[in-house]
């Protein structure tokens, strides 16, 4: 085996490089754009969920009293 050789990359290398790095911080990128907007349009987190004043609530949200 001959020496290991630390050759810089090539300006072709190095624009392929830049490239691909470009797609892909651009897909990371929209996909945290699409993530905010689908949050932005749905309901999340929802409806509050029954009544927190039981003497209020229906019977289906009224939950047996522990001693």
């Amino acid at each position: 085996m001959g020496p290991i050789k630390n050759e810089p990359p090539t300006e072709a290398a190095q624009a392929k490089n830049h490239n691909v790095a470009s797609i892909v911080g651009g897909m990371g990128f929209l996909g945290i754009i699409a993530l905010m907007v689908l949050l932005l349009f749905s309901s999340f987190p929802g409806p509050p969920q029954g009544s927190l004043d039981k003497s209020e609530a229906p019977p289906e949200d009224v939950s047996k009293a522990r001693p």
